[in-house]
């Protein structure tokens, strides 16, 4: 699992026009995204001065509705796996990055992970090590498993958190079905602290409805 740093933040304007420029796009569409990138400035503001205002050559705005796509698009076609025979995979959403392989594959993990570090550094993208993790899955019934070695800088869990499921690498699911509990035990609490304040069922009904997004 590979965590870019501030991934959304970091997106240099010049390479990023550079591969919408290969995508075939019409002419008008690219004069928009050039416009929507430049002239753009940020400063500091104290009281009634503004101070150290700069233009922004790097980032995207991550609220906007274009924003994750051009980060997708710093990523698609450009970052792929060096495996040959396309056992390696690369799963991508938004900025999430994972690198699975297999554990008999052309191309093992380490050189992979390389080449993913390389691509960072020509594309001025920073990898996060202390957020990047790697795990390894095997069966739950096997009885003696020699782990390999970790990759450099890399820590090795035994459970991490993608996209909200917390996956395990004896491919259990105890601790996601744990967290579950525990969520709809806090939030049945905090229902039952607003019902004997008195909150009327149609709000206690909108608090429930707005803690699933919590």
């Amino acid at each position: 699992m590979i965590d870019f740093s501030h991934a959304f933040e970091v997106v240099n304007h010049v390479i990023l026009l550079d591969k919408l420029s290969k995508l075939n796009l019409p002419d008008y569409i690219v004069n928009w995204i050039v416009s929507f990138l430049t002239d753009h400035t940020q400063a500091a503001k104290v009281g009634d001065k503004i101070y150290c205002q700069r233009f922004i050559n790097r980032g995207t705005v991550q609220d906007s509705d274009v924003g994750p796509t051009f980060y997708v698009v710093m990523e698609s076609n450009y970052l792929k796996p060096l495996s040959s025979v396309n056992v390696n995979l690369l799963c991508k959403f938004a900025d999430d990055t994972n690198l699975l392989v297999p554990a008999n594959s052309d191309i093992d993990i380490v050189q992979e992970f390389q080449h993913i570090k390389q691509w960072s550094m020509l594309n001025n993208m920073l990898i996060n090590m202390s957020k990047t993790k790697e795990i390894v899955f095997h069966r739950p019934s096997i009885k003696h498993f020699l782990f390999p070695a970790p990759i450099s800088n890399v820590a090795q869990v035994s459970s991490a958190k993608l996209l909200g499921v917390i996956l395990q690498n004896n491919l259990h699911f105890d601790e996601q079905i744990t967290d579950i509990i525990k969520i709809c035990s806090q939030r049945s609490y905090l229902l039952k602290m607003l019902r004997d304040q008195g909150l009327c069922k149609k709000n206690m009904y909108s608090c429930f409805s707005c803690s699933h997004f919590v």
